[in-house]
């Protein structure tokens, strides 16, 4: 049973490998590893699948040729041993002292279940990943932030770095750029653009919130039951605001023409490369 069981996690494994779940949970540079180590649990437990088959297939059980669990009375000569023609009673001790106690089967089979479980229940899923909007009702943006051009190539996780040093923001606010990320919000100018920063696992995953407006004197507005919890690429120009703690968000100012544009240029579908950013 329990070779059984092993080869279903390894099957798991294989599974969230080959169905991108497994980057809901664990960093790009570990895939591989789970792959592999997935792939090597099913070999070995094939292996003592088909060793026991042919183990029991020639009448030699698994629990031992010489054991009888109904009273444990016997003496060596069924064992078909010639050198070993004593007899004793085997009353004072079982088979424990056999090597083949099985008081812990049950709830070895019980843990291996639990990973094979959780994945027949479309778990791990993107709902892992569910964070809160930023609040951005007391926000405001400027007016005055003059245009510097547009930087391609620019990343979250450098923007939310930048947020945290006086010079780096002076480097990027101004700079129209594109991020990626995962729209939260129901508000017509304004929503939370979010992406995760992973370390090593999904359980260390930090969020990382980007503040996203339309500029007020636009007429254009959200349509937000379109892009609700989608990935979305999101063009803007960079701005940092200081919060009441005294701590900076990164923001973009969004400034289209009409509702078209803001929904078909400044805001567009995307899938990402990953779900997670990798320091």
């Amino acid at each position: 049973m329990q070779a059984i069981l092993c080869g279903c996690l390894g099957l798991v494994g294989v599974f969230l490998y080959w169905g991108n779940k497994v980057e809901i949970i664990l960093a790009t540079k570990f895939h591989n590893w789970l792959l592999a180590g997935s792939i090597t649990l099913i070999v070995l437990a094939l292996a003592r699948i088909v060793s026991v088959w042919r183990l029991t297939s020639t009448g030699n059980a698994i629990a031992g040729g010489c054991c009888n669990h109904a009273d444990h009375q016997h003496d060596h000569e069924s064992c078909n041993d010639p050198g070993h023609q004593h007899d004793h009673p085997h009353g004072a001790h079982g088979c424990e002292e056999h090597g083949h106690s099985h008081a812990y089967e049950p709830i070895k089979a019980v843990v291996l279940m639990i990973p094979v479980g959780l994945f027949l229940l479309n778990l791990p899923n993107s709902s892992f990943a569910a964070v809160q909007a930023l609040d951005l009702n007391q926000v405001e943006i400027s007016s005055s932030i003059a245009d510097r051009g547009t930087e391609n190539n620019v990343s979250f996780l450098q923007l939310e770095r930048a947020a945290q040093r006086d010079e780096a923001r002076q480097l990027y606010e101004g700079k129209t750029v594109a991020l990626v990320g995962q729209f939260q919000g129901n508000d017509d100018k304004k929503f939370t653009l979010i992406r995760f920063k992973m370390n090593c696992c999904a359980a260390d995953a930090v969020p990382l919130k980007g503040a996203m407006f339309v500029d007020p004197k636009a007429p254009a507005k959200i349509d937000h039951p379109r892009w609700n919890k989608k990935w979305v690429k999101v063009k803007g120009q960079v701005q940092f605001i200081k919060m009441k703690d005294g701590t900076f968000i990164t923001a973009l100012v969004l400034r289209p023409k009409d509702d078209n544009d803001l929904n078909g240029d400044w805001i567009q579908e995307t899938i990402p490369d990953s779900i997670y950013l990798q320091n």
